[in-house]
Parts: C-alpha cells; structure tokens; sequence
C-alpha cells in the first residue's frame, strides 16, 4: 500500500492557518485595502480557526484558548486545565494539540459542532463555533476519550492500541480508531445543534481522558529514565534522516521489501512537511523498539519506524501514512489479512 492522499492542498493549511494566527494576535490584514480577509465559506473559515487554535495551543494552550474562545469558553478551560495534576497538566496537553487533527462538521456549510482528535491519544476535544465575526470563535468544548464517544465499552485500567497496539501494527491500530471516530463524528455533527448532549459524558468520564495522556506522558519519559540510551541515540539518527527525506541516504538504512517503496514515496512529501516531523510516540520491549512521529505542521503525516534492541546500527522498519485517508486504508489492510 502507498499511503498517500491525492490533491492534498497544502498552500490552503498555510494560508487559513497564518491568518488567524496573524487575526488572533492583533494584526491589522492589509491586501490591497485595509479589509479583513473574506473566506469562501464557513467550513474554511472553521479549519482555519481549527488550525490556528491547534499551533497557538502547543505554545500557550491558556493564551490561545483566551484568544480563541469566548469569555465563558475560555473560563471552562481554565478550570478544565486544573482537572489534571499540576506537574504534568501542559505536557500531556502539548501532547494532545501536537497529534491532533481537525474534523470539521460537513453540514449545515461546516458550522456548529467541530472537534480535534489525536489519534495517538485517542482523545477528542468537541467545539463549537459561533462563525459570526471574521474568524469562527469557539464559544463550548468538551474532551472525552475515544471509547466513551464511540460508544464502546469502558474497562477501567485498560488503554486504547495507539498506546499498546494488540496483535495488530500501530500503523493499524491508529488508521482503525481514526476510522471509527471520524464516522461517529460525522454521524453525531449532522444530528445535534450542539454539544450539550456529550458535556455529561465528558464530565462524568473525564478520568479516561486523563488515563491516556498520562500513560502517553510516562511512555515518552521511558526512553529517558529506563536506561534506554542506545535507543535514545538512535532516536536522533533516525529524526535526521526522517526530516531530510532524501531517498538515497534513506533507502540505505531501511531494511528490504517494501519499506524502500514508502521511502520513495514519502521523500515526494513537501519539505515542510518533512522538516516539521517530530516524536509523538515511543515503545520499547524486548522484541523491538518502535518509534512514531507526526508532523507538528499538519498531524495527520505519521511516520512509524521499528528498531531491533539486540542492533541499533542496523537496518529499521518504515512506514508512514496520511491517517485522513485511513477508511479506505483500513478496507484494503482487511481485505488483505483475509
């Protein structure tokens, strides 16, 4: 499988993004008059509004949410902020805006109910926007974990597979829970008005959320504190190569198969995108050492390599996906484990 999405309109991203990033800071937007830009329809100005809270959120998830939010949204995330230990409550929400993908509403012109997921987390944070003034102020939100907005059962002490895949790749195991939460998204923003109906949930299950972003906190301070050393060493090794994107250099340190075909494919990725990938998950046993990283630009380009911990000079693992084209990759992986 190529894991790639055709038409993906990058200049769009950049262009909605550092409008509202440059709106939400207090620039006045000068383009041949002093106006305000005019976007085409709700459901751009929605992604833009997504996208600009995504990236001023890793920064200061406070002042954005301040910039961002109405007055008594902002004031709910404050106090949401507070629901998480004092120690760790900005990383494991870095974490979250770092791996989370927009879902914009496609009904109704993209207004109303609106979400970011991390797939890695499994978490949700549902929104909703006004879409009155020049940008879609977030006026409500709510966070849940993915298995209480899909409606799956809840055990309690277990963690989604994008935390500790279970039989299945983490390749899989993340393209399996996007699916399965876009659908419940689309299904839930085309018959409620709002968000009111999942605020319950949220407040009564919020201790899932906070489950998944501690464990993701704990599996990233592994590779510090367990004596991982070799594989922290090799995590810059792999970075380099992973942000250059040269395909010659690349094709040299991934074992044979098909892992040099996703090398051609993803060194075609804009540099941007490349240069932006970061670390978003780490995994160690006694099998092998996986690494996962994400595009701090736009989450939803996943790169996941494996490392044999028996020889960290050797040849690795690689595959990298866009995960917004996930239901049609997650068909075909099925049809094939058939």
């Amino acid at each position: 499988m190529c894991y790639t999405k055709k038409n993906f309109n990058l200049k769009k991203y950049f262009i909605y993004g550092f409008i509202l990033l440059f709106l939400c800071s207090g620039g006045t937007f000068v383009y041949g008059s002093d106006a305000l830009p005019e976007f085409k329809d709700t459901k751009s100005k929605v992604e833009a509004t997504l996208t600009a809270y995504r990236i001023m959120s890793i920064k200061d998830m406070i002042s954005a949410s301040k910039h961002v939010m109405t007055a008594s949204a902002h004031a709910k995330m404050l106090t949401t902020f507070e629901l998480i230990d004092h120690d760790i409550r900005s990383v494991c929400f870095i974490d979250f805006f770092n791996t989370a993908i927009p879902l914009v509403s496609e009904g109704k012109g993209g207004g109303g109910i609106n979400a970011l997921y991390s797939p890695f987390q499994d978490v949700i944070m549902l929104i909703q926007t006004d879409n009155i003034e020049e940008f879609a102020r977030i006026e409500n939100f709510c966070f849940l974990s993915g298995n209480v907005f899909r409606e799956e059962i809840v055990k309690e002490n277990t963690f989604p597979e994008s935390i500790f895949p279970k039989n299945i790749p983490l390749t899989i195991a993340l393209m399996k829970q996007y699916t399965a939460t876009e659908e419940c998204f689309k299904s839930f923003s085309q018959k409620e008005e709002n968000i009111s109906k999942m605020e319950a949930k949220s407040a009564a299950n919020f201790k899932y959320v906070v489950n998944n972003m501690v464990m993701r906190n704990r599996c990233a301070l592994s590779l510090i504190h367990d004596h991982q050393e070799k594989a922290y060493d090799a995590l810059f090794k792999i970075q380099a190569t992973l942000r250059a994107g040269i395909a010659e250099d690349f094709n040299k340190k991934v074992q044979d198969g098909p892992f040099h075909a996703m090398v051609d494919s993803y060194s075609q990725l804009p540099a941007q995108i490349k240069s932006s990938m970061s670390l978003s998950h780490f995994l160690a046993t006694n099998e092998r050492v996986l690494y996962a990283f994400c595009s701090k630009l736009l989450p939803q380009f996943i790169a996941i390599f494996t490392v044999n911990p028996d020889n960290f000079d050797g040849q690795w693992t690689f595959e990298w996906m866009d995960i917004t084209a996930s239901k049609k990759l997650y068909n075909i992986w099925l049809q094939d484990s058939k």
